[in-house]
């Protein structure tokens, strides 16, 4: 049997890789946008063009789109095993972000409305909370921060 690691997921456009390599691309993003939360917690990072903003977070959601169903699909041995994997990285995203009850980061997306809780947690600090608010008009009562 085929362990999921080795299953190949052809993207199209993306390209073909391997559910390991999406499931690091996923650890990866969050890794990455932990890390710039933590150090660059004050406003003012937006300025920084060398720190991720809210279209990466986005990017980062999309690509765990992608995962979960293909996880789904999956059998039950298998399937628990790439979940045991998904909730390492799924654990450290949510250490780092809170809940986004005002749906900002998908109205900033504009892709209509999203059930996956990831869809549904935004940065508590740090440079993608900044961008946010850059975007969010004056006044908008559901101004991040």
């Amino acid at each position: 049997m085929t362990s999921w690691r080795n299953i190949s997921v052809d993207r199209g456009a993306m390209g073909v890789h391997t559910l390991a390599e999406l499931v690091g691309a996923w650890g990866h993003h969050v890794s990455r946008l932990e890390r710039e939360a933590r150090a660059h917690p004050a406003a003012g990072s937006r300025e920084r063009a060398d720190v991720w903003g809210v279209y990466d977070l986005i990017a980062a959601n999309y690509l765990r789109d992608v995962l979960e169903p293909l996880m789904q699909a999956l059998g039950d041995r298998e399937r628990a095993d790439m979940r045991s994997a998904l909730d390492a990285v799924d654990q450290r995203f949510l250490g780092f972000t809170v809940p986004d009850v005002h749906k900002i980061v998908q109205r900033i997306d504009g892709g209509g409305p999203r059930s996956a809780w990831w869809w549904n947690r935004i940065p508590e600090r740090g440079p993608v909370l900044d961008d946010v608010a850059y975007m969010l008009p004056p006044g908008d009562p559901d101004e991040a921060g």
